[in-house]
């Protein structure tokens, strides 16, 4: 574990430990000796909470807003934990206090949103695409590398779900990879699968507490968006060969870079990865059920670039080319410039 880590895991044990003080005495004999505590405990989780975590993270390179969680989650611990005793308070804050925070979490978006379309626009006409301009413009305005990968995530997930629906012409250096790929019919199934199993499922849970059925409901639709925004970018977000790299994607999940003098060889198979006697990763989100049909061995091991900041290391990469056979000969080609 890094240094950093540890030195913030206390950070974490604030929260935590007033939530299981709460527990105790919520589910001791105190509190019907004393009903009373059932306003405290409410207080204590969300209130005392997030600010005493707000607190401590003030000067650390942790974002403000994973206060909010802190409070959500403190809200929901308090109906649980005091079913049976007084909730009167609990239900002020589900029913006053719960709105303003979303609205006010609503018009932080916005107002980021705002400024990175105004960003985007004067930066768009030299970049490769809307995701790949995005990252370096949330990093000039948040400033940190890690937050500015979470917001242009999220952003362009809800930008390729919702609002980017136009393809871009493929170039001569650029190959699709969606129009043969059985990857496309499977996130179609995932989504299929979302809307019917959404609506029974918050019926059921609703018997038991409309809250939580309206955070389970409103987590499948955003789940339903990160998988349509990653359907869309399948479609509109292409592997190219630049004059001295490689350019490999796989919608907003992965990508990565690759020198020419980083490739050993070239091969197109679609043998199974358990039958392969080489180290290999896929690039797909979907990993074994998501087909490949071409294999990039590599000199050494490169860097995949993940959602949300998140990396991976490789030494060979599989993936899926629509005209695998200009691919490779396309890349072969350029591979043969280099070794001269």
């Amino acid at each position: 574990m890094r240094l950093s880590a540890v030195r913030n895991l206390w950070v974490a044990l604030i929260p935590a430990s007033i939530i299981l003080t709460s527990a105790f005495i919520a589910f001791s004999s105190l509190i019907n000796q004393h009903p009373e505590l059932a306003m405290a405990i409410t207080y204590d989780l969300t209130l005392v909470s997030p600010i005493l975590y707000l607190v401590a993270i003030w000067k650390k390179n942790i974002p403000k807003i994973t206060a909010i969680p802190v409070f959500v989650i403190g809200m929901l611990v308090s109906k649980v934990i005091l079913s049976g005793h007084d909730q009167t308070h609990v239900d002020f804050i589900i029913d006053y206090i719960f709105p303003l925070v979303e609205l006010a979490v609503m018009g932080v978006i916005i107002f980021f949103v705002r400024k990175t379309i105004k960003e985007f626009k004067k930066q768009k006409n030299t970049s490769i695409d809307f995701y790949h301009t995005l990252k370096p413009v949330a990093y000039n305005i948040l400033k940190k590398p890690r937050l500015a990968e979470l917001f242009a995530t999220e952003i362009s997930m809800i930008a390729y779900a919702l609002f980017i629906w136009k393809r871009n012409d493929v170039k001569e250096n650029q190959y699709t990879m969606h129009d043969l790929s059985t990857a496309g019919s499977i996130y179609v199934g995932f989504l299929l699968l979302v809307i019917i199993e959404s609506i029974p499922l918050h019926l059921l849970i609703e018997q038991w507490s409309p809250l939580i059925a309206w955070i389970v409901t409103i987590s499948s639709a955003y789940a339903f968006l990160q998988i349509l925004g990653q359907l869309k970018a399948l479609s509109r977000r292409y592997h190219e060969i630049g004059e001295n790299k490689l350019m490999l994607r796989s919608g907003l999940f992965a990508e990565v870079e690759i020198d020419f003098t980083q490739i050993e060889s070239v091969e197109l198979t679609e043998t199974d990865v358990d039958d392969l006697d080489i180290p290999v990763k896929k690039l797909g989100m979907l990993g074994k059920l998501e087909g490949h049909n071409v294999l990039i061995h590599l000199k050494e091991e490169v860097e995949i670039r993940k959602l949300y900041g998140l990396k991976a290391k490789a030494n060979n990469l599989l993936i899926w080319v629509d005209k695998k056979n200009e691919f490779k000969q396309k890349l072969d080609e350029n591979l043969g410039e280099t070794t001269k």
